[in-house]
């Protein structure tokens, strides 16, 4: 079911094809996910034009479960961590507040608004790690920025090569893969770095053409990556990275 561009369904992903599972009780875009495929955990969003989303839902695999409210209204936010375990950071308020700093903290039952902020206003980037401890890059417009997140305060990292948005990122606090994404008005990227928890390193190229554009899913670990869909790819294909190089799924 789609309410406009808003959508409510669920594929799971099983190493080789995409099958269809349960719809999401809140249609949503430009929202966040994490933990694993027996207890994911969905957040935020926008559910129409100007309709920030504040819900959160809980996978078991098979079903959803109404989860505990974020204490705002934001979409475009970066969020990571388990079901148990998730941090959001940023995001654009509604109905008249622009791009964030916010921090806010999920315990598996409730979220809890988080005193610390981010250094800067933060939407579209992307992050690993959990509400202990995390990792934090990109971000729009265009940021090369990143940060590290020990559970009570950010502590500045290192730049990243290329100044990006809306990228596909995974891994964990030391070794994270960022690829794709935006850092123009005209199209997208298909440059990817690595992080090794001191500095990012020049990856492997993705292997579409330059449409590998914003706000593609993103999940693994920077051995055993995953990509999948975008704003501007058509049709919807699927990128598994392998450390040394990206194949293409259809």
């Amino acid at each position: 079911p789609v309410t406009g561009s808003y959508r409510s369904t669920t594929e799971k992903y099983n190493g080789t094809s995409w099958a269809n599972s349960t719809t999401v009780p809140t249609p949503r875009a430009y929202v966040n996910g994490g933990g694993t495929e027996t207890a994911g955990i969905v957040y935020g969003g926008d559910s129409g034009p100007g309709a920030g989303i504040s819900s959160t839902e809980l996978y078991s695999g098979s079903a959803y479960t109404a989860g505990g409210a974020l204490p705002n209204l934001y979409y475009n936010a970066v969020g990571t961590g388990p079901s148990t375990a998730t941090i959001t950071v940023g995001g654009a308020g509604y109905p008249t507040t622009g791009p964030q700093r916010t921090v806010s903290t999920y315990n598996g039952t409730s979220w809890s608004a988080n005193p610390a902020t981010y250094p800067a206003t933060l939407t579209r980037g992307r992050a690993v790690g959990d509400s202990s401890n995390a990792f934090v890059f990109g971000g729009s417009p265009s940021q090369n920025t990143s940060n590290t997140w020990n559970g009570t305060s950010f502590a500045g990292g290192p730049t990243m090569n290329v100044g990006r948005q809306d990228m596909v990122g995974f891994g964990a606090v030391t070794d994270a893969v960022a690829a794709g994404g935006t850092n123009n008005p005209s199209g997208g990227l298909t440059t990817s770095e690595t992080y090794n928890g001191t500095a990012w390193s020049t990856g492997t190229a993705m292997p579409v053409g330059k449409n590998v554009s914003g706000t593609g899913g993103g999940a693994g670990t920077a051995s055993a990556g995953l990509a999948f869909s975008g704003y501007y790819i058509n049709p919807a294909i699927t990128l598994e990275y392998t450390g040394a190089g990206v194949g293409t799924k259809t």
